[in-house]
Formats: C-alpha cells, sequence, structure tokens
C-alpha cells in the first residue's frame, strides 16, 4: 500500500476521533471549556495528527495544496510545546470546523490515490 495511503487512512481515523470526543463529552464550547479530559483528548487528537502529517510525502503536499498541511504541523507544535497558552474557542473551531473538512479532504485524496 501506498504510504501515504496510510497516513490519511489513520488521519481520517484520528478526525473520527474528535467527533466521537464531541459525541461523548458534549457539543458545547462550554463542555470542551469545563472538562479537562475533553480538553486533553482533544489536544492528544489534534498533536497525533499533526504529528502524522509531517510524514506525507512532499509530493502529496505539493499536489493538495488547499489542505493546510503546514498549519496542520504547526498546530501540533504549539500544542506540545505550548499548551497553556491554547485557547479553547480556538480549539472548538478547530475540532468542530476545521476537523471535518480536513477528513473531507483526506478521504477525497485518498480515492484520488487508489484510483491510480
Amino acid at each position: 500500500m501506498n504510504p501515504d495511503a496510510k497516513i490519511l487512512e489513520t488521519m481520517i481515523r484520528y478526525c473520527d476521533n474528535i467527533a466521537e470526543a464531541i459525541q461523548l463529552f458534549g457539543n458545547d464550547i462550554e463542555d470542551l471549556c469545563e472538562n479537562i479530559h475533553y480538553q486533553n483528548d482533544c489536544a492528544f487528537i489534534l498533536v497525533q495528527i499533526g504529528e502524522i502529517v509531517k510524514r506525507l510525502s512532499p509530493e502529496l503536499r505539493n499536489r493538495y495544496p488547499k489542505t493546510a498541511w503546514s498549519d496542520i504541523a504547526k498546530l501540533r507544535d504549539r500544542i506540545t510545546h505550548k499548551y497553556h497558552s491554547v485557547e479553547f474557542q480556538i480549539m472548538w473551531e478547530i475540532i468542530t470546523e476545521d476537523i471535518p473538512l480536513l477528513k473531507k479532504d483526506c478521504e477525497s485524496i485518498l480515492a484520488d490515490i487508489k484510483a491510480l
């Protein structure tokens, strides 16, 4: 299997994990703000996504520039090294808006790869 395909599949699973966390802990920013386990769960998954995106080939990242690969990796670095400065409003927007879009992008790219 293409290494990029395997990475994309893993990223899709992580996106699903975020959706599961939202279902488990609550679909409201207040739920996130008030629950350290919710915060930690989402932060850990975002770090994992940011780490694995760095393993995608430069060819794939260049072929699909619409996806903000670099920003995803930078988010990982910020959460890892400056967790105390992560704002819950920003985390909420990422998990509720950006992650579903990332999942769709990954699914579309994966379909392209498999069609080759």
